[in-house]
């Protein structure tokens, strides 16, 4: 049991010792995620939606004990961290906001266009205070192992890529950071950066055998919603994906929720790469205007807008992923703000590691 300090003595925030959780049971292993969480850089500095999903996230992490959760960027917003690592924000947003004691694990974030309106610097920086935040670099990995109820071991990794610094901002951003914030020189994707980060991505890739592997980023590669697929992922990463076989995609940006399920062997019942786009942590829902982007035949499940793809009204969401044995699958629940699950994927299979540790000369 580790015990670690997660205070500043510049933050409104009195001297707090976090234990970290205790790791899941050796028989399953699971994890959280959400995006688009930021709350609001105005007093109380969250969202409602925000403060509801993080109670609801509580008591599902109290029954699941998941091992970490994953943040998929628009961490704060609306410009970020607009000073240094000893910004308020950092605790009024995120450490006084997701405070239940199953939530006391790991937090893995990404990069948002938001977040790049600030000082990104500081995000990375933050890693060194918090002791949950884990942001070592723009593209970091999380690699967990556990022991499955038949016995025998499995690994899960999740990639996590900065789409910003792949694509650049989104259209509707400002190519200027707001009035007296901070702003990194990175916060404008250059074909250097860009080259790199597909350099990461793809040796990353090659270099897993994990049972299970997730690539996460802000950024939806497809999406139904108002901000609809991304271009450059659909023509850059997409393909790498696809290749190596990865078990899915996970992102957010959409104030949505949705199950995209496509790939190169669908028709034939093989392999097919999940898209998860969990973009509700304080706020839903973008209307559903991009119905006819997304791949035919592909949108498993959708929470959308105020109307028919929203009927329970649910004001913001994360999901769960819970991986037990081979038989059992992965399995990823898509939750309300209250924890009420409202969809469930079918079975994910694991990739077929044996054929993936040949390949690489294993």
């Amino acid at each position: 049991m580790r015990i670690l300090y997660t205070g500043v003595a510049a933050l409104p925030l009195t001297l707090r010792l976090f234990v970290l959780a205790k790791p899941a049971a050796a028989d399953k292993l699971t994890f959280l995620a959400t995006g688009d969480w930021g709350g609001q850089d105005t007093v109380p500095y969250y969202e409602d939606g925000e403060m509801r999903s993080a109670a609801g996230m509580a008591a599902v992490a109290a029954d699941l004990s998941p091992r970490f959760f994953l943040g998929l960027g628009d961490n704060f917003y609306s410009d970020g961290i607009s000073t240094d690592v000893h910004d308020a924000r950092f605790n009024q947003t995120f450490e006084a906001v997701f405070t239940g004691a199953a939530l006391q694990i790991p937090f893995y974030p990404t990069a948002g266009n938001h977040d790049w309106r600030g000082n990104m610097s500081a995000q990375l920086a933050y890693s060194t205070v918090s002791a949950r935040w884990t942001y070592p670099h723009f593209h970091h990995r999380v690699k967990e192992a556990f022991t499955g109820d038949d016995g025998q071991a499995y690994e899960v990794e999740v990639l996590l890529i900065d789409t910003v610094l792949l694509c650049g901002r989104s259209l509707d951003d400002p190519h200027a950071p707001a009035p007296g914030v901070q702003r990194d020189d990175l916060a404008f994707t250059t074909e250097a950066r860009r080259d790199d980060a597909m350099a990461w991505l793809g040796a990353a890739l090659e270099a897993s055998t994990a049972d299970y592997l997730w690539v996460a980023g802000h950024y939806p590669i497809w999406s139904a919603c108002s901000h609809g697929p991304t271009a450059e992922l659909v023509a850059e990463v997409l393909p790498l994906l696809e290749a190596h076989r990865v078990t899915g995609y996970l992102s957010g940006h959409d104030h949505c929720s949705m199950h995209i399920a496509d790939g190169p062997d669908d028709a034939s019942g093989g392999y097919v790469l999940q898209h998860v786009l969990s973009g509700n942590g304080d706020d839903c829902c973008y209307p559903p205007t991009h119905l006819g982007s997304v791949p035919a035949g592909s949108l498993k499940f959708l929470l959308a807008g105020h109307g028919e793809y929203n009927p329970s009204r649910e004001v913001a969401g994360f999901t769960s992923f819970v991986v037990q044995d081979r038989a059992s699958g992965m399995r990823v629940h898509f939750h309300g703000a209250n924890g009420t699950v409202l969809y469930t994927t079918p079975v994910i299979p694991p990739r077929e590691r044996s054929a993936l540790l040949s390949e690489r000369g294993f």
